[in-house]
């Protein structure tokens, strides 16, 4: 399965490391992405793995112990990630 970034979710993605790294340095912002990828990869081989969305047809993750959630839709052979934001955050910001 291919796997595709909105910019929504690229931008969180690059917000939420460089927040990680100024507060607990590079190495936890790499640990940070690596878990990303490794659920996003982990989701496109198992794509119904996600909870039900709150957004309809879509899916989340919850990784680093639930503290952010990775939205995304399947749709034929690609897992569009829809966003990546705080849990924090509601959808709409």
């Amino acid at each position: 399965m291919n796997i595709l970034w909105s910019n929504e979710a690229e931008e969180g993605l690059i917000t939420i490391l460089a927040h990680v790294a100024d507060f607990a340095g590079v190495a936890s912002a790499e640990k940070y992405l690596n878990e990303f990828e490794r659920l996003i990869q982990l989701a496109a081989a198992n794509p119904h793995m996600g909870k039900a969305g709150l957004i309809p047809n879509t899916r989340e993750l919850f990784p680093i112990r639930g503290k952010y959630r990775i939205v995304y839709e399947i749709q034929d052979d690609v897992l569009w990630i829809v966003a990546l934001k705080s849990t924090r955050q509601l959808h709409g910001e």
